[in-house]
């Protein structure tokens, strides 16, 4: 048992990035309707959006300001090491070149500076061509990269792609876990409904919760991250789960718009699951990001048991 709730906390780390269950699956207790809502207001970072893309061979290889006013840089480690670790690097994607780490964390704009919080203050100059005369410095001012780089920003966006590309915070998490005997029949089902914000994101209080309800635990890797603070999607095709202390980041795209379907690839090797990459898929209700999704069955060790894990998360907007 303990074992298999090593794989729902993996559920839970992941939130957005797995398989969805119907609509209908939402539980009486969340606080919205099942009814779709509207089109939410622009985000409130929506005109500051850039994506830089620097030359090869360059300190910075990637800078991301998104909607949410989060940032998102790829650098070297060799920088990172030099700025002495300035914000909290992020796990990423298995194609992240080798010498570079992500970092991630909250921005501001003063003029045609990107002010990364407790980083890099970053200048963009842009010319007419697509490019941008671009300056990197620390936040003291000490001179960092001097580049004319590539300049991607975003066009408009309707419907769920404007809807979804901001930050979000967890509101509720439901989570269903059912037991089946070797002939498929359901024999055990427990369910976790958290509706306090606080404990919907705690993963420390999903452990107590487990460990005093069903005497089982989250893996002690899982419970160490302690909370998760927020998720985010961006326009350039990343999302970012922040932790309290450390981030995960990987590349989404949609499937099939119109029916929520986003396929995304996603990798934190700690969690050695089957929900690194996949579909996922993505409702809004009165104004909420409802998340739901459904695990594949497998098998219990050591049993001819097999079971499978169900998690809905309801967000609200970070603002």
């Amino acid at each position: 048992m303990k074992k298999i709730f090593s794989v729902m906390a993996a559920f839970v780390l992941g939130a957005f990035v797995m398989t969805s269950c119907s609509s209908d699956d939402n539980n009486d207790s969340n606080p919205v309707n099942p009814q779709t809502g509207g089109t939410l207001a622009v985000a409130k970072n929506k005109a500051d959006a850039v994506k830089l893309t620097f030359p090869e061979g360059s300190d910075v290889k990637e800078v991301i300001a998104d909607e949410g006013g989060n940032f998102e840089a790829l650098i070297s480690q060799d920088l990172y090491d030099r700025l002495n670790g300035g914000v909290a690097s992020a796990r990423a994607l298995k194609d992240i070149p080798a010498g570079y780490v992500f970092v991630t964390g909250k921005y501001t704009v003063d003029g045609t500076t990107y002010v990364f919080e407790g980083f890099l203050r970053v200048t963009v100059e842009k010319n007419t061509d697509g490019t941008a005369d671009v300056t990197v410095t620390t936040t003291e001012g000490e001179p960092v990269v001097e580049e004319t780089v590539q300049v991607e920003t975003q066009g408009e966006a309707k419907g769920l792609t404007s809807d979804i590309c901001r930050g979000w915070t967890i509101v509720n998490t439901t989570f269903d876990y059912y037991e089946y005997d070797a002939n498929g029949m359901e024999k055990n089902h427990y369910q976790g409904n958290f509706t306090v914000p606080e404990e919907a994101r705690s993963l420390v209080y999903m452990q107590d919760w487990l460990k005093r309800e069903h005497d089982t635990e989250i893996d002690a890797d899982f419970s160490k991250k302690v909370e998760i603070k927020s998720v985010a999607f961006n326009q350039f095709g990343k999302f970012t789960i922040n932790f309290l202390n450390e981030a995960s980041i990987g590349t989404w795209s949609w499937k099939d718009e119109a029916a929520g379907k986003l396929e995304y690839n996603w990798e934190d090797e700690s969690m050695d699951n089957d929900f690194e990459t996949g579909v996922a898929h993505v409702e809004m209700q009165k104004g909420y990001l409802v998340l739901t999704l459904s695990g594949q069955v497998k098998q219990k060790e050591r049993s001819n048991m097999t079971y499978r894990v169900d998690v809905q998360f309801v967000l609200a907007e970070d603002k």
